[in-house]
């Protein structure tokens, strides 16, 4: 955490010159993959709340100017349940693609925006225009900070 403030603090005076953002480290215990939920699946065509389409908005932006990694949406109707869930497909690289939940695919992208230097927070649940807002106002105090 020394190291950290030194670097924060000489930052602050201009004194670290800027450096190429490192990759992600790769991961060494790779898991195997999850079984894909059962049910119905459907392209992620439109984003039912603002939530999803801030994490779409930042995994694009990563996939075409910071950091390479491939991804897909999609909408999952689980068997016997009325309700969708947004599964996020994603190809770090170097590894497989693997499915993730709203809230693991967020703080994947977490870590990658924190790895690259980039100002970026998921929104929170339920994720609507309030929370976006929210998190919007939040980012913005951050950059300015």
């Amino acid at each position: 955490m020394t190291t950290a403030m030194e670097h924060f603090a000489a930052a602050a005076e201009g004194a670290v010159e800027p450096q190429a953002p490192e990759a992600a480290p790769a991961r060494t215990d790779q898991p195997a993959p999850r079984p894909v939920p059962a049910g119905t699946r459907t392209p992620m065509t439109a984003y039912k709340i603002a939530r999803q389409r801030h994490l779409a908005d930042m995994l694009s932006h990563l996939q075409q100017h910071a950091y390479p990694l491939v991804w897909r949406g999609e909408y999952l109707v689980p068997s016997a349940k009325p309700t969708t869930t947004a599964l996020w497909w994603l190809a770090l690289p170097g590894q497989g693609e693997q499915w993730y939940d709203t809230g693991e695919a967020e703080r994947l992208v977490s870590g990658i925006c924190l790895a690259v230097g980039i100002i970026w927070e998921p929104i929170a649940a339920p994720g609507g225009a309030t929370q976006l807002a929210e998190a919007l106002a939040r980012m913005e105090q951050r950059r300015q900070a």
